[in-house]
């Protein structure tokens, strides 16, 4: 068994052996808007924080998951033709 380590000082959840974290079969997770962002708090502003690569988010604007490449937000989307495929990876 292993254990679940928060680390308040940096925010970070890990787990003592580096094994995938799971959360219970019916459960799920709330990803946040990022809103301490700078991006966010003034939309015209194109700076992006080299800190934010890997960092994903929920845009209320464009009603989409974001991820950060470390340059710039990307949405997460698919095209109608991918759909079965995401399909299967989700369900197997």
């Amino acid at each position: 068994m292993s254990a679940i380590n928060i680390n308040h000082n940096d925010g970070s959840i890990t787990t003592d052996n580096d094994r995938v974290l799971q959360i219970t079969e019916n459960g799920g997770v709330k990803i946040g808007n990022g809103s301490y962002l700078s991006e966010l708090s003034n939309p015209q502003s194109t700076h992006v924080e080299e800190s934010y690569k890997g960092v994903i988010r929920y845009n209320d604007e464009r009603g989409c998951l974001q991820y950060c490449d470390g340059t710039s937000w990307k949405d997460f989307s698919y095209g109608v033709d991918e759909t079965p495929g995401i399909i299967w990876a989700i369900t197997f």
